[in-house]
């Protein structure tokens, strides 16, 4: 349809010529395109129109989370007059959603998963021979000096305790390597943009029927590094690098649902630079990327769809003519199998395709009719470098549905409950005139009303005596209204499990007017979540780390960080713990807070926790000490007050102990000196008695003497 000079086509017309153009493009080029380009070429047709309707959806979610109505509804509308607006319920939840899990995917001062040694039932042969060597040389030397007996049991007691040492042994030097390969790839992950592109997934997820992201890619970027005198020295280094793939460029095959199956395409974009200098890389044809420079190198080429002029719009990337960058050439990134013949004929070297009639699983990137890079995937379990994950997984498909679809209706709903809510208190504002026209004077403004009006009126020739102006209120419904907008905005929190409470909405009522019911709440909704979380720790997070370790394992220099491992997700655990783990240390340092308490853990143990809190803080510098700097300052630094006060306590306990030690001692002396005296008073009183015989006995011997007769000589 023409007006003037502007031609209006609908969405039928549009995709009528454009497939009609491409089966045009289509027969001239199979005459001069090889037949891997012709193969790659029907893939993406098969996948595109796969993928039509699904195109329609993403255009529709992004409508709906921008807060747009389509054109047929805006057109339906304005056709009624009345308000345009848009309550933008969806962008709310959306926006919460993805804060929600992008605290969870992407924490502060913590990683999303972790890398664990695998269990090490049995020592190697090799090292099993050694330990047994050195437990059978250690058992003579120690049976030649007599220490041990020379017997059976003995040796395979001995045998078993060296091989139990040396499996603790690996494991811990297994522990150790794991830690050191974990710094390594979280520091790969900083400089590779994970943050970022998980940021922009996370937004698609909340958004998209689909989110993907892609990686680990190795690019050769330039860096800056400083030389003598602090002078600039450009170099190039090969880094490991993450990113968002947008759904709008993702192609995935009809039956498949991972980017692991089938035959994958997404949509490119290079610069005219980023091509000339891949000449002479491996896997590259410099021919072919010279005859690409030629062809589209002047004015660029564009591959469009009819519905990216919608996606450029909707996403702020301004008109089509300033999206025609002539440095930015459009490409087809395939990952897929292709027949051995198809490798062959494109210059593949005979020794990577030993047979010609086997399928090989290849990446390729194919702009216009020339296949610029051909690349047999070396991972060893043939993975590629895509995952996706969906808000709701459908089971057996690809795309799933987002939270803008599951509200979709509901959305509808508010927006027309509040056009009419605005549209009625428009007309309720003010009266509403009845004018009879003939009862005017001449002159008269009927559109014009201002306090103190003098309105002018011709005399009632027919004597009905009606009033030539009268006025009449409209009747407000706002409260009915308001009643059913609030009811489905609830409906959109069971819909989406994305309630208002969860992000701070304070109308919630009920259980949740208390603390201890507003955390059970939230523990409630967060099995919602955690669905979402799981499927993004087990269909994202976990195969692209991964990828990484292995690439790691291949590939980096360094034997110290290498042993076997298993990559765990952290996420959909740390959803319901993570809170719960920061309330439990707030309650333990505050009942810990005592004298008591803080002489049985001591200031190390206390320190453990602080530090433990301190981390979800994201401070720019730890404020804990380590427990060495702890042993450090206790030297350096007098004791505290309850320290210094407890010391003395026990001191004076102690003196208390020793007095009265020391009474019980002389206590002990006094009576053991008395009893001496005692005992000398009696052994004294005996002598003296016997003494007293003595003299008694001599006395009457002497008397006895005395009385005889004396003989006269």
């Amino acid at each position: 349809m023409a007006s003037g000079l502007i031609i209006t086509k609908n969405n039928a017309d549009l995709i009528r010529e454009e497939q009609e153009q491409q089966d045009k493009a289509g027969g001239d080029r199979e005459a001069f395109e090889s037949q891997l380009a012709a193969h790659i070429r029907k893939v993406w047709e098969r996948n595109r129109r796969a993928k039509e309707n699904v195109q329609d959806r993403m255009l529709k979610c992004m409508r709906q989370r921008n807060g747009e109505y389509d054109a047929e509804t805006l057109q339906e509308i304005r056709k009624q007059g009345g308000s345009e607006i848009y309550m933008m319920l969806t962008a709310t939840k959306c926006r919460a959603a993805k804060s929600w899990i992008t605290d969870i995917e992407v924490p502060t001062g913590d990683r999303a998963w972790s890398l664990e040694p695998t269990p090490i039932p049995d020592l190697p042969p090799e090292q099993a021979q050694k330990v047994q060597e050195a437990a059978t040389a250690k058992y003579r030397e120690q049976m030649a000096n007599g220490e041990v007996q020379a017997d059976q049991q003995t040796w395979l007691v001995m045998m078993q305790q060296a091989q139990e040492a040396a499996r603790r042994a690996m494991e811990k030097q297994a522990e150790e390597s794991m830690e050191r390969m974990s710094r390594r790839m979280e520091d790969q992950l900083v400089e590779g943009g994970w943050v970022t592109a998980m940021e922009a997934f996370i937004d698609d997820l909340v958004t998209f029927p689909s989110a993907i992201l892609k990686g680990p890619v190795v690019r050769n970027r330039p860096t800056l590094k400083w030389g003598p005198n602090f002078e600039p020295i450009q170099a190039n280094e090969l880094r490991v690098e993450f990113e968002r793939v947008s759904p709008y460029d993702a192609y995935p095959s009809p039956y498949a649902t991972t980017p692991q199956e089938g035959d994958f395409i997404e949509r490119v974009r290079l610069s005219r630079r980023s091509l000339y200098q891949a000449q002479g890389i491996p896997g590259y044809s410099a021919e072919n990327i010279r005859e690409v420079l030629e062809e589209y190198g002047r004015g660029g080429l564009r591959q469009w769809l009819w519905r990216d002029y919608d996606r450029a719009r909707l996403e702020g990337r301004g008109s089509t003519a300033e999206m025609n960058d002539p440095n930015t050439i459009d490409g087809l990134h395939f990952w897929g199998s292709a027949q051995g013949l198809l490798l062959l004929e494109w210059g593949l070297p005979a020794e990577l395709v030993p047979d010609v009639l086997a399928e090989y699983e290849i990446e390729a990137i194919l702009i216009g009719r020339h296949v610029i890079r051909v690349r047999l995937n070396d991972d060893p379990l043939m993975r590629r470098p895509y995952y996706k994950s969906s808000f709701h997984q459908l089971p057996g498909a690809f795309w799933g549905l987002s939270p803008p679809e599951l509200m979709a209706d509901i959305e509808q709903v508010c927006n027309s409950t509040a056009r009419a809510l605005v549209n009625n208190q428009a007309i309720a504002s003010g009266p509403q005139v009845e004018v009879y026209m003939n009862r005017l004077a001449d002159g008269q403004n009927v559109t014009s009303m201002y306090p103190w009006k003098i309105w002018q009126m011709k005399d009632d020739l027919g004597g009905s005596n009606n009033r030539a102006i009268s006025f009449f209120q409209p009747n407000s419904i706002s409260a009915e209204l308001l009643a059913v907008y609030e009811q489905f905005e609830r409906r959109a929190d069971d819909a989406t499990q994305i309630p208002r409470y969860a992000y701070g909405n304070e109308r919630v009522g009920g259980a949740g007017a208390t603390m201890g019911g507003l955390q059970l709440l939230l523990n409630s909704v967060a099995k919602g979540i955690k669905e979402v979380v799981m499927q993004i720790d087990l269909g994202v997070v976990v195969p692209a780390i991964e990828q990484l370790y292995t690439f790691n394992m291949l590939y980096d220099p360094d034997p110290t960080i290498k042993g076997d491992a298993k990559v765990r997700a952290r996420g959909a655990t740390a959803l319901i713990a993570k809170d719960q783990q920061q309330q439990r240390r707030e309650q333990f340092l505050a009942q810990t807070a005592n004298p008591i308490d803080m002489s049985i853990i001591g200031r190390e143990g206390r320190a453990v926790v602080l530090r433990a809190q301190a981390e979800t803080l994201d401070l720019p510098e730890p404020i804990v000490p380590e427990a060495y700097e702890l042993r450090e300052q206790a030297k350096n630094q007098p004791p505290p007050p309850e320290v210094v006060a407890q010391e003395l306590e026990k001191a004076k306990l102690q003196i208390s102990a020793q007095a009265v030690q020391q009474d019980a001692q002389i206590e002990a002396a006094r009576q053991q000196h008395e009893t001496a005296l005692q005992d000398d008073e009696q052994e004294h009183e005996v002598e003296m008695a016997l003494l007293k015989g003595r003299l008694e006995d001599l006395s009457r011997r002497m008397q006895a003497n005395a009385a005889k007769p004396k003989q006269v000589a």
